[in-house]
């Protein structure tokens, strides 16, 4: 019988974002680990590129990603 952490797997992915406010372009590369096809402890934000920086979370716990350029928050 195999033990569980040896199924486990990491996925990792990126999702291209554009401020709503000034039209700023970029992506965000997010991990997310399963085992047995099921998520583990959602997804985790790995990387932010170059015109937009993380500032705390929003109210359901996400990382909140800010414009560089005009300091608007995304959206989720």
């Amino acid at each position: 019988m195999q033990h569980a952490d040896a199924i486990r797997e990491c996925e990792r992915f990126a999702v291209a974002i554009k401020c709503a406010a000034c039209a700023q372009v970029g992506s965000v590369a997010w991990e997310e680990v399963t085992s047995l096809g099921a998520t583990i402890g959602g997804s985790k934000l790995i990387s932010v590129s170059n015109g937009f920086h993380t500032d705390g979370l929003t109210p359901s716990g996400s990382p909140r990603i800010v414009c560089d350029h005009c300091d608007t928050a995304q959206s989720e």
